[in-house]
């Protein structure tokens, strides 16, 4: 039973520099209940009145930022650090010193305050508005409020601020999704799964209301009225991870309900977004600048981290500067005289800084513009062609041409084609929206059940003058690419009639009643929305766009691969199975499946995507084994005349393919490469008996007809080529001392070179700890670890698969 509601509230006047109260209680009037509070007031707040900085949010009014995330707390501005430090929330020790009250509201459902725990609901933003109200009533209120935080104290704002509660003045979300649908949970209708199941386990569920052992565990101090059952917890928990898992659809009851209005936000706004936030909060900062009803609002893109620029010097300034003049009437800059400062403040993404470099991106300028997007904006159309550039010109061709690849990849898999354009030949900058039109088409195996979906996963990539990709710092200081965009095929249809349709950004309402059919063989013209993003492309460099059938380099702990979400039934024939379990020979379609199974064995083993490594008949009934890479040499060494078996298809597996449908052809170009192992060079190049297109690197593509008798050697060669490594990375090899080997760039090719270290934190990254730690695979990143012992954690994940490969 829940227990009765005790009154703890404390004011310690004494013990720091400002006044500290803790455990204030706000009654609801929108709604039952009570939310506790923390507040932070100037020591002369008893005889004068100050404006209040409010947050409500789950992280823990009492949780401090040292324990929240141990590392980021460390690299914090120190003008920022105070007993009362908090994630992502401003800090009292630095705002009370400047004339602020700060007030720290636990959600309802969380920390000290009981209720339900719903987050992001229609039920947050109503308690939400309480806390606003309630804090401009107080006797040490100014009456004014305003609002500033990062993420979802930055995210919640935009919900409140269409509610207008009385003695609201201003709002700073700083990188703050403002659409939950589109921006958070299903980027172009796909579930973006990971990241939600990592922020609930580890920064939400830990911190609800009841929960014993917190104070043991240095997560704040337990429920003042003490512990909850596990029961009354579940009974008072309205899970994230299931409910978006389970509502697909805008109009369904669960997203329905946090749906408003951008235009009733009337407030004066600053909204600061990051160009490397590509996967949750980029979209949201800039949409709702453009949307929101406010007559002084404004736009201000940074760089660097989710966690740090907020508390850098300037940017402090700059928030301070701003709530200054609508908070106080203290307007040094102009930012509530109409038209006195530019509405739109710009960071220039020019040159290779590197990523995760706070230092060397200040090397970016700045510049302003009066609107959003930039009005001399020239919308440029580049061609995908069937020889994989990007074109700026149409290109003629006869009809029809198709370029194909595997369905349902993913990051520790991932399927995709590149399209590179040509070396600019003039410094270009691109800045705005960007939108796909593809035409795509779904092709099964015949002896397989019929897929009925496609999802498109979009990237684009910038390549330096040098040839190197260039990456960009992401949320958790992660290399990330230009953008990202996302579109399940089934959710197409587009609605042109509403008022935010734009040619360069297409509306979709994402409802249940606008599922198309999606049927093999049945080609699709679709419109795929790109995230906006910055860079200026230098003389002699690239632009290479991506389009892929699941999650590639730069999703990092973003990754959209919920077994429900995305079913092999509906995405993938199920017919190929590349990774085998090497105790019960069983295949599996994904890495993260082979290892549940294989978690029970006390050491790890490393599965290589491709054939299974087996003795052909002869050296079988030797009692040898096939090498791994000069597959058959044993056979010779030994004098044996060797016997390739054949094998039949496994059913169950996926080898689907998708299709991207262009009107060019191309001729088959022959394959000169010197990673092949000398079997398969001795051999003619594969594109000489079948028909079809090329990759980047000239391997062939899988748009031919499955039903072929390929034996085990022919599979290892298919296999080979498609799982060679992408750009032709410096990836790393072995040789017959197993010593790492780097491979240089192909010259006078499409394929460019990735540097070592963004190679390893993209392709080599996903190595799970164990049997059920799959979803920590990226945690690493989100706990911010520095750069050495970053590098040393994939020094040692491709130590051991080297030394894993040559035991094989």
């Amino acid at each position: 039973m829940p227990h009765e509601l005790q009154d703890l509230h404390t004011v310690d006047e004494k013990s720091f520099p400002y006044i500290f109260e803790q455990n204030a209680s706000v009654s609801l009037k929108t709604s039952e209940g009570t939310v506790r509070c923390n507040v932070y007031r100037p020591k002369s707040a008893h005889v004068e009145k100050f404006p209040v900085l409010v947050t409500y949010g789950p992280y823990g009014k009492d949780i401090h930022y040292k324990d929240f995330h141990p590392k980021s707390f460390s690299e914090v501005n120190p003008d920022h650090h105070s007993a009362h430090s908090a994630w992502e929330t401003p800090d009292p020790g630095f705002w009370t010193q400047h004339g602020y009250v700060v007030v720290r509201a636990d959600e309802r459902g969380l920390g000290q305050s009981p209720g339900l725990l719903d987050t992001m609901s229609r039920g947050t933003s109503e308690a939400f508005f309480d806390v606003v109200e309630w804090a401009a009533e107080q006797s040490w209120s100014s009456g004014k409020v305003g609002l500033l935080g990062i993420s979802y104290y930055a995210g919640s704002q935009w919900r409140v601020a269409a509610r207008k509660p009385k003695g609201l003045a201003c709002i700073i979300p700083w990188e703050g999704m403002s659409d939950y649908y589109r921006d958070r949970c299903r980027h172009g209708g796909i579930l973006s799964n990971k990241f939600i199941n990592f922020w609930w386990n580890r920064q939400v569920i830990t911190n609800q209301y009841g929960k014993p052992g917190r104070q043991a565990a240095n997560w704040g101090p337990d429920t003042i009225e003490g512990d909850l059952s596990v029961e009354e917890r579940e009974l008072n928990c309205q899970d994230q991870t299931i409910d978006t898992a389970n509502s697909r659809f805008r109009d369904e009851e669960y997203y329905a309900s946090k749906e408003y209005d951008m235009a009733d936000i009337a407030v004066p706004l600053l909204s600061v977004g990051n160009w490397g936030g590509i996967l949750l909060h980029l979209r949201g900062n800039i949409e709702g600048f453009v949307h929101a009803g406010s007559e002084f609002k404004y736009l201000r893109m940074i760089t660097g981290r989710h966690d740090l620029p907020f508390y850098y010097a300037e940017e402090v300034e700059l928030q301070r500067s701003f709530l200054d003049a609508f908070l106080k009437g203290e307007d040094r800059l102009g930012w509530s005289i109409k038209g006195k400062l530019p509405t739109v403040d710009l960071v220039l993404r020019k040159g290779d800084v590197g990523f995760n470099d706070a230092e060397r991106e200040k090397m970016y300028e700045r510049r302003t513009e009066n609107e959003w997007p930039i009005a001399r904006t020239v919308y440029a159309k580049f061609y995908l062609t069937p020889s994989q550039t990007l074109e700026s010109s149409e290109p003629s061709v006869p009809g029809p041409q198709k370029l194909s690849y595997r369905a349902l990849g993913s990051l520790d898999r991932p399927e995709f084609l590149l399209f590179t354009t040509p070396t600019f030949e003039q410094e270009t900058e691109i800045t705005g929206h960007i939108v796909a039109h593809l035409n795509v088409s779904l092709s099964p195996h015949a002896a397989g059940p019929t897929p009925s979906d496609i999802d498109l996963f979009l990237t684009l990539r910038h390549i330096s003058p040098a040839g190197n990709e260039v990456f960009y710092t992401g949320t958790a200081g992660d290399a990330v690419p230009l953008t990202k965009g996302w579109l399940r095929v089934s959710l197409r249809k587009t609605n042109p009639q509403h008022p935010k349709h734009r040619e360069y950004l297409p509306w979709r309402d994402y409802f249940s009643t606008d599922v198309q059919p999606v049927i093999p063989g049945d080609v699709y013209a679709v419109d795929v929305e790109v995230w906006p993003t910055n860079v200026v492309v230098e003389k002699g460099g690239k632009l290479v766009f991506e389009v892929a059938s699941g999650d590639t380099q730069g999703s990092g702990i973003f990754q959209h691969d919920g077994p429900n979400d995305r079913p092999e039934e509906k995405f993938a024939d199920t017919r190929q199975k590349p990774y085998i379990c090497t105790t019960c020979s069983k295949g599996f379609s994904r890495v993260n499946l082979l290892c549940a199974s294989d978690g029970s064995s006390k050491r790890r083993r490393d599965v290589r995507a491709g054939r299974v490594i087996q003795a052909c008949e002869s050296c079988a009934q030797n009692h040898l084994r096939c090498e791994h890479e000069r597959s058959w040499n044993r056979c010779r060494k030994k004098d044996i005349e060797c016997q390739v078996p054949t094998t039949a298809d496994v059913p169950g597996e996926s080898s689907g393919s998708l299709d991207l449908i262009d009107n060019a052809t191309q001729e088959p170009t022959p394959i000169d490469d010197s990673m092949l192992p000398d079997h398969f060079r001795s051999h003619p190049p594969l594109e000489s008996g079948l028909s079809g297109t090329t990759t980047p690197r000239g391997l062939m593509d899988f748009s031919f007809n499955w039903d072929v008798d390929l034996n085990d050697m022919d599979m290892g060669s298919l296999s080979w080529y498609n799982y060679h490594a992408p750009f032709g990375a410096e990836a790393p090899s072995t040789n017959t001392q197993g010593v790492l080997q780097q491979i240089a760039s192909e010259p006078n090719g499409n394929g460019v070179s990735m540097r070592h270290e963004a190679f390893k934190i993209s392709v080599w990254q996903y190595l799970p700890q164990s049997n059920r730690n799959f979803e920590a695979a990226e945690q690493p990143n989100l706990a911010f670890e520095d750069a050495e012992m970053e590098k040393n954690h994939h020094r040692s994940q491709l130590t051991a698969r080297t030394a894993i490969q040559e035991r094989l």
